[in-house]
């Protein structure tokens, strides 16, 4: 067997095989991410690492000119439809007056080499003579 076959046995006490792979990386066959072979799978390619730090800045701006509010009630971001982080206590105010902006610094773990989603969902309560009690829920989706 030459060097563009890569043999992997998983093996057990007393050198029973549970399972090997005979896997071609001379380059002719393509190889993807995320790939299976049995219980293995291909992590990543030509040194790239996929899960990889990503960095968001999100802002929220009352662009409004009636003179209100806004009170953001809930502030939440998740990946791949996972558990939401609640990101409210991210905010140094909740309360954003007309022509005023708040901005939050997200950190998330995301992998590269597969396609990931990014969910930010933000409530937010009108604050204003004009529209009492008036509520509105923002979904951010970003690809």
């Amino acid at each position: 067997m030459d060097d563009e076959i890569m043999n992997c046995t998983i093996e057990g006490e007393g050198e029973e095989v549970y399972q090997w792979n005979f896997i071609d990386v001379s380059g002719e066959i393509p190889l993807d991410v995320k790939e299976t072979f049995g219980a293995l799978v291909v992590e990543s390619c030509d040194g790239t690492v996929c899960p990889q730090d990503t960095n968001f800045t999100i802002d929220l701006t009352n662009l409004g000119s009636t003179g209100g509010n806004i009170l953001i009630t809930r502030f939440e971001a998740s990946v791949n439809n996972g558990d939401p982080t609640n990101l409210i206590n991210s905010l140094n105010n909740t309360a954003i007056g007309p022509n005023g902006m708040e901005s939050v610094k997200l950190n998330l773990l995301l992998d590269v080499c597969t396609s990931s989603s990014v969910i930010v969902e933000v409530l937010v309560d009108v604050q204003s003579p004009s529209c009492p009690g008036v509520t509105y829920n923002f979904t951010i989706f970003v690809a």
